[in-house]
C-alpha cells in the first residue's frame, strides 16, 4: 500500500500578478496640498471646480474621528492633461 502525498505538496502556489495588476493598479492617493502643488490651484478654487464638476472629486476616508479626503493621482494627471491638450494641438496648414 502506497503512502499518499501530504496535502501541502498538492496545493499549487498562487499565480504571481503582473506589475500594475490588481487593486486599482496601485493607485496613489494624494492629499490636497500635493494636488495644489501639482495644479497650481488654490484650495478654494479647487473646491469651486469640484462643486461645478470641472475637477475630480476627492474620496473620503474614514479615519477614526477625523475627516480625511484624498484624490486619485491618475485622475488628477488626466485633468492636467485635459487642460494642456487644447493648447498643444497642431494647427492645420
Amino acid at each position: 500500500m502506497s503512502v499518499p502525498e501530504p496535502i501541502s505538496s498538492q496545493i499549487k502556489p498562487p499565480m504571481a500578478r503582473p506589475p500594475g495588476a490588481g487593486v486599482a493598479a496601485r493607485e496613489r492617493l494624494l492629499r490636497l496640498p500635493e494636488v495644489m502643488r501639482m495644479t497650481g490651484l488654490s484650495r478654494s478654487h479647487t473646491y469651486r471646480l469640484i462643486k461645478t464638476g470641472h475637477f475630480p472629486a476627492p474620496i473620503p476616508l474614514l479615519n477614526s474621528n477625523t475627516r480625511v479626503v484624498v484624490f486619485v493621482e491618475s485622475e488628477i494627471d488626466a485633468w492636467i492633461t485635459e487642460q494642456i491638450a487644447p493648447y498643444r494641438k497642431t494647427k492645420p496648414q
